[in-house]
């Protein structure tokens, strides 16, 4: 900050000499430092001083912040992709949504989701007669967790079996309905089982099958 104002110094005089100012006798040859120095009640050297120091601290700061804007990352995150959904136009150039998936029972293609279970221990068979009796694959369905698991426990009663622990059935449904392309999402607080829904047969039905 020293050499600073020492060189801010040397360029003023060299200024007054390159102008050839000559000042009037008995006035100020700055007639602003003059006046500051009358208002402030100091000497004109110290205030020159401390004007000349003040400029190189602002040279200094401005200095620091402009390296740091110039160093600083400016890249940009990547832009998130944009899916464009494709409808299919129909017939009088209405567009029509994707064809509604076909209804399967739940048990089919079991032996595929077999494959899939990391387990090896077996189902418990009351809960798969459960799921061949009450579940279907539905690609739009979407049902609550504890919706499920009251229908089967209402199930359950029905056909006189041991109702399974709310835990052991949701890994049950979850695994099953996974290897058949469905899954289990959390929203919020709750929990939903996508593509399937529930066919409840009557009581006598139920009796019958147990």
């Amino acid at each position: 900050a020293a050499q600073s104002v020492l060189a801010l110094e040397e360029r003023i005089a060299d200024a007054r000499r390159h102008l050839a100012v000559e000042p009037v006798v008995g006035a100020s040859a700055d007639p602003q430092v003059a006046g500051l120095a009358a208002m402030m009640g100091i000497e004109q050297p110290t205030l020159r001083r401390a004007l000349a120091l003040l400029l190189a601290v602002l040279v200094e700061v401005g200095s620091a912040c402009g390296f740091a804007l110039a160093s600083a990352p400016t890249a940009n995150p990547p832009p998130r992709p944009q899916t464009t959904s494709r409808t299919a136009t129909g017939s009088g150039g209405t567009p029509s949504g994707p064809a509604p998936s076909k209804v399967v029972r739940f048990p089919d293609r079991a032996a595929r989701g077999k494959r899939h279970r990391r387990s090896t221990t077996l189902p418990d068979p009351s809960l798969v007669r459960w799921a061949e009796q009450c579940v279907r694959r539905d690609h739009d369905g979407c049902i609550g967790a504890r919706v499920v698991y009251q229908a089967y426990c209402r199930w359950a009663h029905a056909a006189g079996v041991t109702v399974a622990t709310e835990t052991k059935f949701g890994r049950f449904l979850t695994s099953s309905i996974t290897a058949l392309g469905g899954s289990k999402s959390v929203r919020g607080k709750g929990a939903y089982y996508l593509g399937i829904r529930l066919v409840m047969p009557d009581a006598h039905a139920v009796r019958m099958a147990a």
